[in-house]
């Protein structure tokens, strides 16, 4: 089955086949996991799955061990917002262990990170106060592959860590159902150009 039929399958699926069709992939092609992920982060937003499936969403993100795949899921689950609590262990797990080592790696944990502020709570402060006092997305130091320098990510970094600590200290941060329209740095403006193409589907 080819990328586009593949993808093509997943949007045609109702969420509890696509769960079937997740766990199927995990065994046989895991390498076509993302396709799976970001289907159920659209369907999510879009209203197509319903609380009934945070389980099983969170069962899939505990699964993952690719970030492009840990990004989709934790963005499909913080739709549901805090009712989606009980996958924020889960998902600070997760980012504790994400090697950073490209521009793809940053956005990924960039997104878990505003993810997380979405399904956590006052609780995972301790979890940001750690990444704040160690920052992973300086921590490949001159192994970083990517095209980002390290001052412009640390300055994204600190800008959603700043973001995502008002969400969790707030009663209610509500849900994620669509595009991040409302951060947007003067960093990353100014530089525009370190930014993929990709990188606007992935908010």
């Amino acid at each position: 089955m080819s990328q586009t039929t593949l993808e093509e399958h997943c949007q045609a699926l109702e969420w509890k086949d696509l769960l079937r069709l997740y766990a199927r992939l995990l065994r046989e092609a895991p390498e076509h996991l993302d396709l799976a992920a970001r289907t159920l982060r659209n369907k999510a937003r879009s209203g197509e799955v319903p609380e009934d499936a945070i389980p099983g969403l969170s069962a899939c993100l505990m699964s993952a061990e690719n970030n492009s795949v840990t990004v989709e899921l934790a963005k499909a689950l913080a739709a549901f917002g805090s009712k989606a609590e009980a996958a924020a262990p889960i998902l600070v797990h997760k980012m504790q262990e994400m090697h950073i080592q490209d521009d793809v790696d940053f956005w990924a944990f960039d997104g878990c990170l505003h993810a997380l502020g979405y399904i956590g709570s006052e609780e995972d402060l301790d979890a940001l106060e750690e990444f704040g006092e160690k920052p992973p997305v300086t921590r490949a130091g001159d192994l970083y592959k990517g095209n980002m320098p390290e001052e412009h990510r640390l300055n994204l970094f600190d800008t959603s860590l700043d973001i995502v600590t008002e969400r969790l200290e707030a009663e209610d941060a509500g849900t994620w159902t669509q595009r991040n329209t409302d951060y947007t740095s003067e960093q990353e403006d100014a530089n525009n150009a370190n930014v993929p193409a990709w990188r606007a589907g992935m908010l």
